[in-house]
């Protein structure tokens, strides 16, 4: 990428072009904004069905014990789960019990880029065309951990041009790629009840895995700290870590015995490059790795769930409507039901606003030409986007609000028609507001007491 200053020019035309282009755009944005608001309502009352059937018809099973009477049934129970699987991580030795699922995570100390992008400033021009102007992309360099294998080849400036020292990653894949494989429990039980798989992989949150070096798998020498195991591929010396003069050690190959051998001078400089080459936790250098574990400890989960045997699935109300909830806890089902409709709401209103956004900017985009033409002239263009950014949003509200009320006019008609007759007291007051602020301005000035006159004399 060129380190100068990008300059460049649109004419008015072709902005005309691009604007019009915009405007089929805004019209699908539209047609995505309503289908996403009248789904939104569809969702929502469904959602509020499940739950008002779950309130009335959820029934209280205990917790160690599975009763026979309660099958098929929508049952709410809660309690600490339990499995016997000890779960291992095979490269390392890692292990680790009452937990849902373990895995690992690998990170590398390498060189990492990081781009700046360059701003960019437009400036209309009169006669409708717009200048650009695209500084230069600026490139940061750190040695850090990451946990994927960097391709150093793809940096924009593979050498430091002040010290000369060359930017190179030592991996082009990660190792031991294999501890991140996620090792879960096979069975795990809330008292009587069976956990079925598909929540084995989503309860519980994560946390580190204490390790202990002397109960796991290692390298030589290879360092733990910090619930870290730290360590060198790419130079494996690194992980030799010489407690004693090269001259003194016990040699335990013929290349350690060829050291020892050696004169004092060879001694020595062999001793240096082993002390510099050491996986230092403190001061990693480039190509040490770190393997960390984490695991998901058992807790106490709560089910409301349709009862099968031992243990449960959704529960299915109608061909539409099916209602299940397992969450980590200890809670009563009233609890549970609160937070149902407490997250729904957010849900609902979160997407109302969605659909308000999309909608407001797919106007925008269809008006925009207005705005472009009035570009002849940049101040008449900065004004035309102003007053269409307003009209935009007012009509997006609108119509918002609109298809919000039919959508509940087809799914709880009395609530739709409320709503409608709520938005329309709104506008005939608004429209009567501005009819009497008008005919205020528009009062005849003889209204007001004429100035008294003296007749002439």
């Amino acid at each position: 990428m060129s380190d100068e200053v990008e300059v460049t020019s649109t004419s008015w035309f072709s902005r005309i072009g691009s604007a019009i282009k915009g405007v089929f755009i805004g019209m699908i944005l539209v047609l995505v904004a309503v289908v996403l608001l009248w789904w939104n309502e569809g969702r929502s009352v469904r959602r509020y069905k499940e739950i008002s059937f779950a309130k009335e018809n959820t029934v209280e099973t205990p917790y160690d014990s599975v009763e026979a009477s309660n099958e098929g049934k929508l049952v709410h129970f809660a309690g600490k789960a339990s499995t016997s699987d000890v779960l291992s991580e095979p490269t390392f030795g890692v292990t680790v019990k009452d937990s849902y699922r373990m895995s690992g995570k690998v990170e590398v100390f390498q060189w990492v880029e990081k781009v700046i992008p360059g701003k960019t400033e437009t400036v209309k021009k009169i006669g409708g065309g717009t200048e650009t102007k695209k500084y230069p992309d600026t490139y940061e360099y750190r040695k850090d951990w990451a946990d994927s294998a960097i391709n150093s080849d793809t940096f924009h400036e593979k050498v430091d041009k002040q010290t000369g020292e060359v930017r190179k990653n030592p991996y082009t894949t990660l190792p031991f790629a294999e501890v991140k494989n996620v090792v879960k429990a096979k069975s795990v039980k809330i008292g009587a009840h069976d956990l079925p798989a598909d929540y084995i992989g989503s309860l519980g949150s994560s946390k580190n895995i204490e390790l202990v070096a002397d109960q796991l798998k290692l390298p030589a020498n290879a360092i733990v700290e910090k619930n870290y195991i730290f360590l060198n591929v790419a130079n494996p010396a690194a992980n030799v870590v010489p407690a004693t003069p090269v001259a003194q050690a016990v040699a335990t190959d013929s290349v350690a015995a060829a050291v020892a051998s050696a004169p004092a001078a060879v001694q020595e400089v062999a001793t240096n490059v082993a002390v510099s080459n050491t996986v230092n936790p403190n001061a990693p250098k480039l190509g040490d790795v770190r393997v960390s574990f984490t695991h998901a400890p058992i807790e106490s989960i709560t089910v409301i769930a349709k009862q099968v045997g031992p243990s449960f699935e959704r529960y299915k109300i109608d061909d539409d409507l099916s209602y299940i909830d397992v969450r980590t806890g200890e809670l009563p089902k009233e609890e549970v039901f609160k937070s149902n409709e407490s997250s729904e709401s957010m849900m609902v209103w979160f997407l109302r606003f969605l659909g308000f956004i999309i909608m407001a900017s797919a106007f925008g985009m269809i008006f925009r030409p207005i705005s472009v033409l009035a570009d002849v002239l940049p101040i008449l263009g900065d004004i035309a986007e102003s007053g269409i950014s307003i009209i935009s949003g007012l009509i997006a509200f609108a119509l918002s609000m609109l298809i919000i009320a039919l959508a509940w006019l087809w799914y709880r008609p009395l609530i739709g028609i409320l709503l409608l007759v709520l938005m329309g007291a709104a506008v005939f007051g608004i429209i009567t507001l501005i009819a009497k602020v008008r005919a205020a301005k528009k009062a005849p000035a003889a209204a007001q007491p004429a100035p008294e006159t003296t007749p002439a004399a």
